[in-house]
């Protein structure tokens, strides 16, 4: 574990999680519990912006994020990158207003400081070890249980671009189908000050054009005046 304080001598926000942790397995009892949050935490309430992704599940238990992500490894090859390439995306539009195309490869590792993901963080509904394809109804039945520590966790990790990968409607559910979430374009939403983007799951190997081909209905998604508008305000 790393030093839990920051500059500031607060407490580390995936040492806050752990606590929180503590207490949800031991409500739950769960078989396994995945444990996630920031990634590469260095020092995260001074990042902007503060992307999560919120997913569905992870297909093992019991796993601890540790320090930056190489993205060229795991089981699933475009899970991590298309999670590094959807936060330089968004990114670059919070610092420049501009909405760039598909980084290279030399773009990336500039943006990203290597082959790896950092400053960011995700959050999965399901925390026991994940099927290989839960249900979307199963996956709402976890929002719904568990809707009060995923609240907890996701309002811990306090972002400012909430990333929502097929999990839209669990995310509404989470916050009690809260009146607060309103659309600002077709997959684009405010929920008090954060940015809710309703899009795919960055493990969808099918989609046409591959990594490209979703990287390009992203762009779609924010190459627009309201949805950059919104990006830039979550941010200040």
């Amino acid at each position: 574990m790393r030093d839990a304080t920051t500059k500031g001598k607060t407490m580390r926000t995936n040492l806050k999680l752990e606590g929180l942790f503590a207490e949800w397995k031991e409500a739950r009892n769960y078989a396994g519990f995945f444990h996630d949050g920031v990634i590469g935490e260095d020092d995260w309430k001074n990042v902007s912006p503060r992307i999560v992704f919120v997913l569905k599940e992870n297909h093992s238990d019991g796993w601890r994020i540790d320090g930056p992500i190489d993205i060229r490894g795991g089981t699933n090859r475009q899970f991590f990158p298309n999670l590094a390439r959807w936060k330089y995306l968004i990114d670059t539009i919070a610092r420049t207003a501009g909405v760039p195309d598909y980084p290279s490869d030399a773009e990336l590792q500039e943006h990203q400081g290597g082959w790896h993901l950092r400053n960011a963080a995700y959050v999965n509904i399901k925390k026991p070890k994940g099927r290989s394809k839960s249900s979307a109804t199963d996956i709402m039945s976890y929002a719904k249980t568990d809707r009060g520590y995923l609240r907890r966790e996701i309002d811990i990790v306090d972002p400012h671009i909430v990333v929502c990968g097929r999990t839209f409607w669990p995310y509404h559910a989470i916050y009690d189908g809260n009146n607060s979430i309103r659309q600002v374009t077709d997959r684009l939403h405010m929920h008090g000050n954060r940015v809710v983007i309703d899009f795919y799951h960055p493990g969808w190997w099918e989609c046409p054009g591959g990594q490209r081909g979703l990287y390009g209905r992203l762009k779609t998604v924010l190459d627009n005046s309201r949805a950059i508008e919104a990006i830039a305000a979550a941010c200040c």
